[in-house]
């Protein structure tokens, strides 16, 4: 009882930073806080929680909590992004290593997805010079292998069972696994079960939204966060499936990334209500 409790706790949230997550890009975008913010924030935290898949709890598990870290990690360390001029010595980027090292912690899934995204938005700031950017990464690099040493360890050493193995649990002992045909396959179903799970709508809106906010409003992080699952899922079997339906689990990590994507298309003109046109609103509230 304790354990579901907590998980309920987890989930709300995921939901309540969806929501935060898309107030904050509104504000960012405006320069100012006032109620197209707050309605932008409204269409989050409903784009979060309005997904019938979210209402199947029993599959997460553990991964209620993952998810959580996340979408926090994810938020936080946007904000750190946006702000690129001030790494040094802005409070945004402390905030930023707290959630980064929660995520880890919550669920070594994570390790998986944050930190590659984070590496690739840090390297295409253009605002810094390459020589900068590269300085940053490995920085980065040098703060994710500190934080995460015990989890990697105990991925290594765990060999209880072959379903338990960290090593194991990815399938790329298995040559079966790792061939084209696989490879294209699991790259296919990524696409179909998203779209069964979540909705097609549901899929391209996300996908759209991620679009706009990484192309018009620089915001990478959630795209690429997107790519780097899609990679996972694709060329690291266990991820997909284990001889359990994992895929239950490991699709829920993207679920509050898709929210941002449906709310930021359905308000992104709406925001930008000085520069969009109607016909592209209209675009974008359809999908």
């Amino acid at each position: 009882q304790t354990f579901v409790t907590l998980s309920i706790a987890a989930s709300s949230l995921t939901i309540a930073c969806v929501g935060v997550w898309i107030y904050w890009t509104a504000r960012h975008v405006n320069r100012k806080d006032d109620w197209r913010s707050l309605c932008a924030g409204t269409a989050g935290l409903l784009a979060a929680a309005v997904p019938f898949y979210a209402n199947l709890f029993s599959p997460w598990g553990a991964h209620n909590f993952g998810v959580m870290g996340l979408t926090c990690a994810g938020f936080f360390t946007t904000r750190a992004l946006m702000i690129r001029p001030r790494w040094k010595t802005s409070p945004a980027l402390v905030f930023a290593a707290l959630a980064q090292i929660l995520a880890f912690y919550s669920h070594w899934t994570c390790l998986l997805l944050l930190p590659p995204a984070t590496v690739a938005a840090i390297l295409m700031a253009t605002e810094l010079n390459m020589k900068r950017r590269l300085a940053v990464v490995a920085e980065y690099c040098f703060f994710v292998l500190l934080c995460a040493a015990p989890v990697l360890l105990l991925m290594v050493l765990i060999h209880s069972s072959p379903s338990s193995s960290g090593v194991l649990y990815t399938g790329l002992r298995e040559r079966s696994a790792v061939g084209f045909n696989q490879v294209s396959h699991r790259f296919i179903l990524w696409f179909v079960s998203y779209a069964r799970y979540f909705s097609l709508p549901g899929l391209l809106a996300g996908l759209w939204g991620l679009g706009l906010l990484a192309v018009e409003d620089r915001m990478l992080l959630p795209l690429l966060t997107v790519v780097g699952h899609l990679a996972v899922w694709t060329f690291m079997p266990g991820f997909t499936w284990n001889g359990s339906p994992t895929e239950l689990r490991t699709l829920n990590y993207l679920l509050p990334i898709f929210g941002i994507g449906v709310a930021w298309a359905l308000v992104h003109s709406f925001v930008h209500s000085r520069t969009s046109n109607k016909t592209y609103a209209a675009i974008n509230t359809v999908f």
